[in-house]
């Protein structure tokens, strides 16, 4: 028998290490945690790409029902500091229910593992610190949360929600922080979302302004969305004007105009804009008043006119305690400035701001740039006593809205060439019958596809104040 040859006497390689490293860093990108886990077992050369994979998305989730597993991750991490450049993504996803509800800790007061990031903060010596001190021994997961969010400095990806915002601001100094280079800073930071707690106190949106205003200071960021609100007084920057030339998307609620003027003519490369204005009674600044002034509306989005290829503009309205009715809005002016954005492509606005706020709907595509090629059209203003051709307490007529639609779909071939798709977006204000806008495209279609977008709740409608 002859001998047999060392080539027999290999174990068979797996034909996955034999592709290159990015591609497998692709595919392990659409794995979960206790698979990744799974595969750092398998041999030396998947340990360190499904290593670099588990770690690169941390999300943490803290609600009334979870106590997160924050302290066995930063006990991970501090052991094996290099980890902490492996996060490129950090998502803090808070709860936005009752503020006054009792969190609950995720750690016991004095834990062994927990003095040692007492001792950590206390290195850190900022002027947070006997604040960030207090949280932790009460086991507060947003001092824990910080702890972590100090240290990293390569994500490209921050979301921040709901109760993470909320309380001491321990997570909003933290970030404020990074900025002004107290902490480590944020070298590739790109996507920033900020969504606040739904019970927020209006009364301190001043403060909440000012650390919104601090985001815009990161040099690297392009894209910015949060709930800002507006200056106490006059709108100012708090670390001088900014470099905005990288931001190409900005998403934000709750700002009139001076916000809008502050920002925009700085953000000279901006593709997207997506601004949601809100009427709050309970709110007194000097900038809530009950006007909506078109004409105002359309001179500060002339401000990225050039750039702005996708807009966005909705209107929430809220109630007062024990209202059943909107607030009723004075409206001024008109969208017709609207019809020379010529680089726009993708528009979502209130079909109230196009048909008019006058005694009758006037003609949607009046306004409404040539190069458009998806319209969306929202309906959160059809109950507000602004809209006159739409008594309040009747509501809106389902073929008011569809015929308004139907007029579009037959006039576009002259007047929109290359609109492809007609949104109908109901916001939650039960703006119209579902079943009988359907059956009435159902029996007349249209030339262009029509999707009526559904709200996420339905019968949902703003929180009263």
């Amino acid at each position: 028998m002859p001998p047999r040859t060392r080539s027999h006497s290999r174990r068979p390689r797996s034909l996955l290490c034999d592709t290159p490293p990015e591609i497998i860093t692709e595919i392990f990108s659409w794995l979960g945690s206790s698979d990744l886990w799974s595969l750092c077992l398998v041999n030396k050369f998947l340990h360190p790409i499904a290593e670099r994979a588990l770690y690169s998305s941390i999300t943490f989730k803290w609600n009334y029902n979870q106590q997160p597993r924050i302290i066995a991750l930063l006990n991970k991490l501090f052991q094996r500091p290099e980890l902490f450049d492996y996060i490129t993504s950090l998502t803090l996803d808070g709860s936005n229910d009752d503020e006054n509800r009792h969190m609950p800790p995720v750690a016991a007061t004095w834990h062994p593992d927990v003095s040692k990031y007492i001792d950590h903060v206390r290195t850190l010596n900022t002027d947070l610190t006997e604040r960030w001190v207090d949280s932790i021994k009460r086991g507060q997961m947003d001092a824990f949360a910080g702890i972590l969010l100090a240290r990293v400095t390569k994500i490209r990806c921050l979301s921040v929600s709901g109760s993470y915002l909320r309380g001491n601001g321990v997570i909003r100094k933290i970030v404020e922080l990074k900025i002004r280079g107290q902490l480590p800073r944020f070298e590739r930071l790109k996507v920033l979302t900020y969504s606040e707690p739904s019970g927020f106190h209006y009364d301190d949106v001043p403060y909440m302004f000012t650390k919104a205003m601090h985001l815009f200071h990161i040099p690297t960021i392009t894209h910015i969305a949060a709930w800002m609100g507006n200056p106490a007084e006059t709108f100012q920057w708090p670390l001088g004007e900014p470099d905005l030339r990288n931001l190409t998307s900005l998403d934000i609620e709750g700002s009139r105009t001076v916000t809008l003027v502050g920002i925009l003519p700085l953000a000279e490369n901006l593709k997207r804009l997506a601004w949601r204005w809100e009427y709050i009674p309970k709110h007194k600044g000097p900038f809530m008043t009950k006007v909506l002034d078109l004409d105002e509306i359309i001179a500060t989005f002339s401000l990225v006119k050039k750039t702005l290829e996708s807009l966005q503009f909705r209107i929430t309205v809220h109630k007062r305690k024990g209202r059943l009715s909107e607030e009723k809005i004075d409206v001024l002016g008109s969208f017709g400035g609207l019809r020379d954005f010529n680089q726009i492509t993708d528009l979502d606005v209130p079909l109230a701001c196009l048909a008019g706020f006058g005694d009758k709907p006037q003609p949607l595509d009046t306004f409404i740039p040539s190069g458009i090629k998806t319209l969306s059209l929202s309906c959160g203003m059809l109950l507000n006593e602004a809209v006159e051709w739409i008594p309040i307490h009747e509501g809106p007529s389902d073929s008011d809205i569809v015929e308004s639609v139907r007029d579009l779909s037959k006039n576009s071939p002259t007047s929109l060439p290359q609109l492809q798709r007609i949104r109908i977006v109901d916001e939650g204000d039960k703006c119209f019958s579902w079943k009988q806008v359907d059956k009435i495209l159902e029996d007349n279609p249209l030339d262009h596809e029509v999707t009526v977008i559904r709200p996420a709740f339905p019968g949902s409608v703003s929180n009263p104040y």
